[in-house]
């Protein structure tokens, strides 16, 4: 199980929103200030994202920064806490296989969409329209995944394992 400390900025009903220190391999590098991915990972951590409420209620969205998450609260932490997060490894693999494989299978299966009727009926081949069927396959599969990753991953949501009551637990697990 993957840890990660955080702090408890609001609840709803079974859940939390925890606010976690992002962290990146560019902190650490010298060249920073002169590299294009340390520039795109400061802009996306200051973006904020809508997300559908959870519980009963389910009006309205919440927004979250990226450094926020949403938490099964099963031990019922308060706004303020510090409290440690858990999440599978399993879920882990099963977002990136959705964020990564299935767009990349998606436009193979457009090229192959493509390719077989070319080929079956003796269509002439033009490379420019196989590009095209291979972006509107990647295109269709995001699009597909945009409503449909939601309710494939809110069920492995991470989980509050403990309240830290004391910042000298916190240093301990640290060291």
């Amino acid at each position: 199980m993957l840890e990660q400390i955080g702090w408890v900025v609001s609840t709803h009903e079974e859940f939390a929103v925890v606010q976690t220190q992002r962290t990146s391999a560019c902190q650490h590098c010298a060249s920073t200030e002169n590299c294009g991915t340390a520039a795109l990972a400061q802009w996306w951590g200051q973006r904020k994202t809508a997300v559908p409420r959870f519980g009963k209620e389910n009006v309205g969205v919440l927004q979250l920064t990226h450094s926020e998450v949403i938490a099964l609260n099963r031990v019922s932490a308060r706004v303020g806490q510090t409290v440690t997060l858990g999440l599978s490894e399993q879920t882990l693999l099963k977002a990136a296989l959705t964020v990564y494989l299935f767009p990349l299978l998606g436009m193979f299966l457009g090229i192959i969409g493509y390719q077989i009727p070319v080929n079956y009926f003796h269509f002439p081949h033009h490379e420019l329209l196989n590009l095209l069927s291979g972006a509107l396959g990647f295109a269709f599969v995001l699009l597909i995944l945009k409503y449909r990753a939601p309710k494939l991953l809110t069920c492995d949501l991470p989980v509050i394992l403990n309240i830290i009551d004391h910042p000298q637990q916190l240093i301990k697990r640290q060291t």
